[in-house]
């Protein structure tokens, strides 16, 4: 794909992202005056305190009139200087400082809700957290450098008045705010989505491994309650989509071998939301040793219920579990869902969450995905029917792009079905709906070839199935 058009297409999507279902642009001052209602800012400075133990508020206002960067304390930021930069980021004006299309990003997501969301900062980097302090404010904790650091994380009840309550810490974002905004971008995803402490994916990592002819692998380091992973996908593909330099790391994760390490987390109720459960990090101090232990494939089923490792780099690997898992990670859904906001604008996407009376939210665990699917189809063809559609030639058939991408990384077989399509996605999903795709489109997308180790393969496909769906 040459450089110019995707640039065109960069720009053509954060329009889209201004824009409102009335087609009408949201004017700057009105997105900044939204963020500051519903945005509270609060920030503890001495967490380990126990005994004077406080939380102060601060003024979003306070924030935009800012103008030496000092947010937390006095004279200084008390070493929380990325954190002030974000809030600076997320609430000066965007001719003054201000990030206009975060702002324009966090403002499309907060309204999936349209609730108010509390920001918790703990400055965790003058000292690590003490576990007594953890468990004091139910605080998520990673080990770094020989101290308990604060773990994102998102807390909250749903049907509540609140989106939900964030956790924050300095630390583990090293001076990036660009991590650090994409990071926040999942965060207020989660909130917006009701689902609760399980932002725990680390990103994508690559390394050679010996035993496999040091051939270089990608891997995503998920830590989360698996229930969650749809809703991860969305959160990571709105936080990918936004960063457009990371999408990279997404696409990589289709072109390359890829393998995936998971840990399930225990279910967290109402009644354990005070109790933090990343204290103990014994088995997750160090990723790269994980690696160095890989048993050599072919993988049982016993080794990889045991090691959490998922091996997807050879033929004699890919049965129908590797490939059923791969599928519903959380990585390869969030490409789907990338190519969704890309295509479409975020603004359609959130449509699809909110659909029917936010069908997606309240729908069971194990029927996210098929939801989300039929919700994305719904939207992608009004205001025509099902039936309407059965017996009409129409060459744009955007709405199909579902199931044709996941056609795509099923395998991409001749034979396609819908007994198929149900195998991969979960119960549930219309076979009224799953019939409109037709036979041509179905040859077009089982004909197409992922070139392999080409980091800029997906652009290319990715555009030429929305080439297929709109010229059809």
């Amino acid at each position: 794909m040459q450089t110019g058009l995707r640039k065109i297409s960069i720009c053509i999507l954060f329009f889209c992202v201004l824009t409102g279902a009335n087609g009408q642009t949201v004017p700057s001052s009105q997105v900044l005056q939204y963020l500051k209602q519903k945005i509270k800012v609060y920030y503890t400075g001495r967490p380990n305190d126990i005994m004077n133990f406080s939380i102060h508020e601060i003024s979003a206002d306070t924030i935009s009139a800012n103008t030496d960067g000092v947010i937390f304390g006095r004279g200084g930021n008390n070493r929380m200087s990325t954190s002030a930069r974000l809030l600076l980021s997320l609430f000066k004006e965007r001719n003054n400082g201000g990030d206009g299309s975060f702002q324009d990003w966090v403002y499309q997501v907060l309204r999936i809700k349209d609730k108010p969301v509390n920001l918790y900062f703990f400055n965790d980097v003058m000292l690590p957290i003490s576990e007594m302090a953890a468990f004091h404010a139910g605080l998520d904790t990673v080990s770094r450098d020989g101290g308990l650091r604060v773990f994102p994380a998102v807390w909250g009840r749903n049907n509540d008045t609140e989106a939900g309550n964030i956790q924050i810490g300095e630390y583990i974002f090293d001076d990036d705010l660009r991590l650090f905004k994409n990071t926040f971008i999942e965060l207020i995803g989660y909130a917006a989505l009701g689902s609760y402490r399980t932002l725990h994916n680390s990103g994508i990592y690559y390394f050679t491994h010996s035993g496999l002819d040091n051939a270089v692998f990608y891997c995503s380091e998920s830590l989360m309650d698996c229930r969650f992973s749809v809703d991860q996908a969305i959160c990571m593909a709105m936080a990918r989509t936004f960063d457009t330099a990371r999408q990279r790391l997404l696409y990589n994760w289709v072109t390359r071998p890829s393998l995936t390490l998971r840990k399930q987390l225990p279910a967290v109720t109402e009644t354990t939301l005070s109790r933090y459960w990343l204290l103990n990090q014994e088995q997750y101090r160090s990723i790269s040793s994980l690696f160095s232990v890989l048993p050599m494939p072919p993988y049982s089923l016993n080794a990889r219920n045991s090691n959490g490792w998922f091996n997807f780099s050879n033929q004699e690997t890919r049965n129908e579990t590797g490939k059923l898992y791969k599928l519903r990670n959380e990585v390869t859904l969030a490409v789907v869902l990338n190519y969704i906001i890309r295509k479409e604008g975020l603004p359609k996407f959130l449509d699809i969450i909110k659909y029917d009376d936010y069908r997606y939210l309240s729908a069971p665990f194990d029927s996210k995905l098929p939801v989300i699917l039929e919700n994305a189809m719904r939207v992608l063809m009004t205001p025509q029917t099902p039936e309407q559609l059965t017996n009409t030639a129409q060459a744009n058939k955007r709405y199909l792009s579902p199931i044709a991408l996941v056609h795509f990384f099923s395998g991409r077989s001749p034979d396609f079905n819908f007994q198929e399509f149900s195998h991969y996605v979960g119960q549930g999903f219309p076979e009224v709906l799953f019939n409109l795709y037709s036979p041509n489109i179905k040859s077009a997308i089982a004909s197409l070839n992922l070139p392999a180790n080409d980091p800029d393969a997906w652009y290319e496909i990715r555009d030429e199935i929305h080439r297929l769906l709109t010229s059809n």
